[in-house]
């Protein structure tokens, strides 16, 4: 962007209808991390003490040829919402890994790691995001 696109949108800011388009932003904002953080909550409810049973099932469907194969013969990388939903409920009630876990099991591109019913929740990023969930070894 160019100092005088810069300083019109900034203008633009200033207008009603500037002030109106970002007050709607936020509140849009606001309303989906309330709908995020509500099913954050029924999850831990509803499935917490099954939660062996519901990671194997996702990481299953997630692994299986057939949904690695549908989404690469659309040209597609095989998306895994539920993982990165999962990492967020790893953070509100989980823990974060320790110094030593970080040496363990991160590498350079580890952002985070969190320890929740027994499992790791692994954020890294490099050309992309990805999730890597693993259980741990007891």
């Amino acid at each position: 962007m160019t100092n005088e696109q810069i300083d019109k949108a900034m203008a633009w800011l200033d207008t009603e209808e500037g002030k109106a388009s970002v007050t709607a932003y936020v509140k849009k904002l606001a309303d989906k991390q309330a709908i995020e953080d509500n099913q954050i909550i029924r999850f831990h409810e509803k499935y917490s003490p099954r939660m062996d049973e519901i990671m194997e099932k996702i990481i299953g469907k997630y692994n299986s040829q057939e949904y690695l194969k549908r989404w690469l013969d659309r040209g597609y990388e095989p998306p895994e919402p539920l993982l990165f939903f999962l990492e967020l409920y790893a953070q509100e009630y989980g823990r974060e890994a320790t110094i030593e876990e970080y040496e363990e099991h991160g590498n350079m591109f580890t952002s985070s790691i969190y320890i929740a019913h027994n499992w790791y929740f692994m954020i890294m990023h490099g050309q992309g995001t990805v999730v890597k969930i693993w259980k741990l070894k007891t």
